[in-house]
């Protein structure tokens, strides 16, 4: 510190005085009063579906905080807009963690089934979709890492999950809660009660057209097993 501000014009004698007497006095600090940050203010997060500012509260007080998100689908390289979404997840992990002194436990997947998935595998001979996802995923990753984004506690794979999804639908069916037309499984969001309500000023079920504003659950043509 003395040596910067001998590179400036020569302060005086009395100003190098004051210095030395503030860091003496910092030094001399007895143990047992150590130097203490304030807390930081109390996280709050901007709630959709309420559309107001709310604090935020661990389910588990005393278990580590968990936060989910969508990964991308690993076709091709992300792209700056969906990493922008990605160094969100990132930054709210970290202010999490210090926050709450705290591990996080993130879970982020990475849909590897989809129709553009099946379109470029045909495109390029590909017989495996996985020689493709696998590609890209790992892009994916070495991105993140070139970012310096803390990497998620696990990265699960739409496919591992087929047979859940199955039964999903199934139970949905059942519920009369989705139908079947030539272009696959979907779900009827007019027969769900409040489906939409984080939305503001719409509403789905009255303004819809039958079938419109619907949600694919499974397209229609998709091998099995993805």
């Amino acid at each position: 510190m003395l040596s910067i501000m001998l590179s400036s014009p020569p302060p005086s004698y009395l100003s190098i005085f004051h210095h030395l007497l503030l860091l003496f006095a910092l030094l001399h600090l007895p143990l047992t009063s150590p130097l203490t940050l304030p807390s930081p203010p109390p996280l709050t997060l901007y709630n959709s579906q309420t559309t107001s500012i709310l604090p935020f509260t661990p389910i588990n007080p005393t278990g580590p905080v968990k936060m989910y998100t969508c990964g991308p689908t690993v076709y091709a390289p992300a792209h700056l807009g969906n990493f922008r979404a990605f160094l969100t997840y990132d930054v709210m992990k970290r202010v999490l963690s210090r926050v709450y002194s705290k591990d996080v436990v993130h879970i982020c997947n990475l849909t590897d089934v989809d129709d553009k998935i099946i379109k470029k595998c045909r495109d390029l001979g590909i017989e495996d979709a996985k020689e493709l996802t696998g590609k890209y995923a790992g892009i994916f990753m070495d991105d993140l890492d070139s970012l310096n984004c803390i990497p998620a506690t696990s990265y699960p794979l739409a496919t591992d999950f087929i047979p859940s999804i199955v039964q999903m639908i199934k139970d949905l069916s059942s519920n009369g809660l989705a139908y079947q037309d030539d272009d696959g499984w979907w779900f009827d969001v007019g027969r769900k009660r409040g489906y939409g309500k984080q939305l503001v000023d719409v509403d789905i079920a009255e303004e819809a057209v039958e079938g419109d504003q619907d949600s694919r659950v499974k397209k229609g043509g998709m091998p099995r097993g993805g």
